[in-house]
């Protein structure tokens, strides 16, 4: 009876020790614990003693024993989820999250489409950047390459026996046609990549390229023939002109001319051929009137310049310390004869003009008529009334403006 007693109590010290080792999938909490299964989250608001925290032991226990029994209550409530089977592989359907994380940022607007895009939405156009790089070859029942080397090795492989067509010549090679295809296919893809790189920098076509079928304009044939002949190592130099030819407008080269000449022979031709290129250098360059005008009135001006700068050099100062000055050449030709010169030219002016009143009064008077007046005059010094304008400037005898001296007084 003793040994069955026995037997009973150390069975049940087997299964408390293996209730132990093994916990239960049951989580028993004074407070339930919150599962979101749409976070994947446990939240467990139970009491625990912070006293037992600051003990490191104790500390790292009481935090295994609370995220165990989160992690259990976790993964019990997903097994009691609905679940579906995808390619034999079991899912589960996870709801929507209870909780609501907050956003550092905002939702990120939907980025607008380009016109391409648009385009090719419209249009229905699918973008090659998703395709695999290897595609199923049924005839090697593998996966090869879409392009590159090992696609053009292995085609060559594949395709080691090409057909001859019926409306084709016997003798003629296949693989060498289907290779000049080729590379009529690359040349042609390598001209639309530079055209649209034109387009796109809107500048020209280049020169190079497919020529047109079209027939040539008669210009255009002339233009290429005349392009041709100077495009020797002389630029044509030494090219012969070819019978019937006549010289395009532009394009000239020195074709048919005696180039080669000798050295010695006739003097005169020489010296004559010599003295008309002396002349085409020293002529003036004049195509017009205009051009001529304005060379006679730099000369002119460069006249005047010359003289009123040795005028200036070889001028005396006044007794009084005044200096000579020089007027400009507008300034001189806005003067008149009274208005210039020194104080006896002017008096000379002053009497002339007088001798002018006293004539037109007395022709006044032999007409009957009340006559002219004269002008009052007092001191003639300070008296400038008698300075008649005139229209005229004080200009020689070929147009040129008189180089006069005025004094500056202080």
């Amino acid at each position: 009876m003793m040994e069955e007693v026995d037997g009973t109590l150390r069975v049940q010290q087997i299964i408390a020790q293996a209730d132990r080792e093994l916990k239960s999938t049951q989580v028993d909490k004074d407070i339930p614990l919150e599962t979101d299964p749409g976070n994947l989250s446990v939240v467990d608001i139970n009491y625990f003693d912070e006293s037992c925290m600051r003990n490191v032991e104790e500390r790292e226990d009481i935090l295994a024993s609370i995220g165990r029994d989160s992690v259990q209550q976790l993964i019990s409530h997903m097994y009691s989820l609905q679940r579906t089977t995808i390619d034999n592989q079991p899912f589960i359907i996870v709801p929507n999250s209870v909780t609501k994380l907050p956003r550092e940022k905002p939702i990120p607007k939907p980025k607008p489409l380009t016109r391409w895009e648009k385009f090719a939405l419209e249009k229905g156009i699918k973008s090659k950047k998703g395709r695999d790089f290897k595609v199923w070859d049924d005839v090697a029942q593998e996966f090869v390459p879409r392009y590159g080397k090992l696609r053009v090795q292995l085609d060559k492989e594949k395709n080691w026996v090409m057909e001859v067509p019926d409306n084709a010549d016997p003798y003629e090679d296949q693989f060498a046609k289907a290779a000049e295809a080729k590379k009529e296919r690359i040349a042609k893809n390598e001209f639309q990549r530079l055209r649209n790189l034109a387009r796109a920098k809107k500048t020209g076509m280049p020169g190079v390229g497919v020529l047109r079928t079209d027939t040539h304009d008669t210009n255009e044939l002339k233009k290429a023939m005349h392009y041709s002949l100077a495009s020797t190592a002389s630029l044509g130099k030494f090219q012969p002109a070819l019978r019937g030819e006549v010289p395009v407008k532009g394009f000239t080269y020195n074709a048919g001319k005696s180039v080669d000449k000798p050295f010695t022979g006739d003097v005169r031709a020489e010296s004559s051929n010599a003295m008309k290129i002396l002349g085409r250098i020293n002529r003036p360059e004049l195509s017009n009137d205009q051009d001529v005008i304005k060379k006679m009135e730099k000369k002119i001006l460069d006249e005047e310049i010359e003289e009123r700068r040795a005028l200036k050099l070889s001028g005396r100062r006044s007794k009084r310390g005044g200096r000579l000055v020089s007027k400009s050449g507008a300034a001189l030709a806005s003067l008149t004869e009274g208005q210039m010169g020194d104080r006896t030219s002017r008096k000379r002016y002053l009497e002339k003009q007088r001798q002018q009143a006293e004539e037109a009064k007395t022709k006044g008077k032999k007409s009957g008529g009340k006559g002219g007046k004269t002008p009052k005059t007092g001191n003639k010094r300070k008296d400038k009334s008698l300075f008649i304008v005139s229209k005229k400037p004080m200009r020689t005898a070929s147009g040129r403006i008189k180089n006069v001296v005025k004094k500056r007084q202080r």
